[in-house]
């Protein structure tokens, strides 16, 4: 493995050569985060071949390793220490998009073209290095739509971040170091082929849970209307929506909600249904320290922004796949670093670890071949694990490759939609797997021995096979 670190298109720091070559660093590490610019903090000797050499704000800092770019931003303003050193606090790519003012209008479109019209503004007042080629755009809203009114003096990253908050998603960066592309993503787009286990990198774990945006009931407001009063709902006098066993377990915790997209008593349903599944389950934050394996030479994915990792320790009840939120490397000593997990309301079940689905109707459910999920896609398969023969559910990439096998759990239903419930302790690897009702192929629900009891309303529909 070979790092190197350029400042200004110039080498600042490289791995393999000596420390006293003149491309030595006292320190170098990078933190990031999901969402936020990162930052890139270094301390530079007096024998640097750039000590004087870096410019504040103006001075591109590209980190690579073993050719690819793994960390790109900027230079701030330097401190000093006692020895003469440089201390460099250097801010990610992400901030470049402050550099820019877009120009007072209304943007109206998907929110592929919102974003695309923001970037391509950002373009056009800044340097060569500072722009952006817009990757997938993946986010959706219930309408279809968004309207984002830019007032006058607002910088590109806060109109930016605005959009985070208000449809969720990351925004994420990928590209050669000439010609970086920039992504507002749904879910995270790749899943890390390196896992965290107990006994093989896991080396320390603390886990917390977050109920600041917690709801078991919303009270939804949709578009403005004439009289500058919002649409509610009015479903039989009930101006809300709730969750009958989140208030069950937890009470009622009653939350205002604007969707200003929402112009009829449907769409403002609909758009409260879709919040409502997020805002009854507690998420939780495993923040682990983990050691990179594929600095050991090993065939797996380095941890990177934009992943999803698999995690098991059965002592600590970890197991299922997990956003990778934050991350923290030391370049100078890469096998010391800090990975951050969550797993958020999507994946989450009043205290047990699952992966959900929604689906549209039970119907839907039984003759669609594959659900899509943040993780990929589900499919109806049968395989082995080595031991026993399985048939069930299991996870399947866009190529049709099944790569896990879960056992039925069964369908619920939560918020007015149906959704699929898989307990992850139930999963095994596959090695070796047949699908069922693939690529559009109608499936039966004959064709599928159920593991455990299919049920939709409390409806048994299912039962396993004697």
């Amino acid at each position: 493995m070979n790092t190197q670190i350029y400042a200004g298109g110039r080498l600042l720091y490289d791995s393999q050569l000596p420390a006293n070559s003149g491309y030595s660093l006292h320190e170098a590490k990078i933190s990031e985060r999901l969402n936020k610019a990162g930052s890139l903090s270094m301390t530079i000797p007096r024998d640097n071949c750039l000590y004087n050499g870096i410019t504040p704000l103006r001075t591109l800092v590209e980190v690579f390793r073993d050719g690819a770019v793994r960390w790109r931003g900027r230079a701030l303003v330097p401190g000093m220490d006692l020895y003469g050193r440089k201390k460099f606090a250097c801010e990610g790519e992400l901030c470049f998009l402050q550099d820019s003012v877009q120009r007072p209008r209304i943007i109206t479109g998907t929110p592929a073209e919102v974003f695309a019209d923001l970037i391509a503004g950002h373009n056009t007042k800044v340097e060569d290095w500072k722009r952006f080629a817009v990757d997938d755009v993946t986010v959706t809203t219930s309408t279809g739509l968004i309207s984002l009114v830019v007032a006058p003096g607002q910088r590109t990253y806060a109109l930016v971040a605005d959009l985070i908050k208000e449809y969720g998603g990351f925004v994420l960066f990928d590209g050669p170091h000439i010609a970086r592309r920039i992504g507002w993503y749904a879910q995270l787009p790749k899943t890390c082929s390196q896992p965290v286990r107990a006994g093989y990198n896991l080396v320390d774990l603390s886990s917390t849970g977050d109920v600041t945006s917690f709801a078991t009931r919303i009270v939804p407001y949709g578009t403005e209307q004439e009289d500058g009063s919002r649409l509610t709902l009015d479903l039989d006098g009930a101006d809300y929506i709730e969750n009958a066993e989140a208030v069950a377990q937890y009470g009622v915790v009653e939350v205002p909600a604007i969707y200003p997209e929402a112009t009829t008593q449907e769409e403002l349903l609909a758009a409260a249904q879709a919040d409502l599944v997020w805002r009854c389950v507690i998420p939780v934050t495993y923040n682990l320290t983990a050691a990179d394996m594929a600095g050991q030479g090993l065939t797996v994915d380095r941890f990177a922004m934009g992943q999803r990792v698999r995690a098991t320790s059965a002592l600590h009840e970890l197991l299922g796949t997990y956003d990778l939120l934050a991350l923290e490397e030391d370049i100078l000593d890469p096998l010391h670093g800090k990975v951050t997990l969550t797993r958020d309301a999507a994946y989450a079940d009043t205290g047990i670890p699952t992966i959900s689905g929604a689906v549209s109707d039970q119907q839907a459910q039984l003759n669609s071949s594959r659900i899509t999920l943040p993780g990929g896609w589900m499919g109806y398969l049968t395989g082995s694990t080595g031991s026993m023969q399985t048939t069930g559910i299991g996870m399947v990439n866009e190529r049709g490759e099944c790569y896990q096998i879960v056992t039925w759990a069964g369908v619920r239903s939560q918020a007015g939609d149906h959704f699929l419930y898989i307990p992850v302790d139930k999963r095994e690897v596959v090695t070796n797997a047949r699908i069922v009702g693939y690529e559009g192929a109608p499936l039966e629900l004959g064709d599928v021995n159920i593991v455990g009891t299919l049920m939709v309303n409390g409806v048994v529909i299912g039962e396993p096979a004697a």
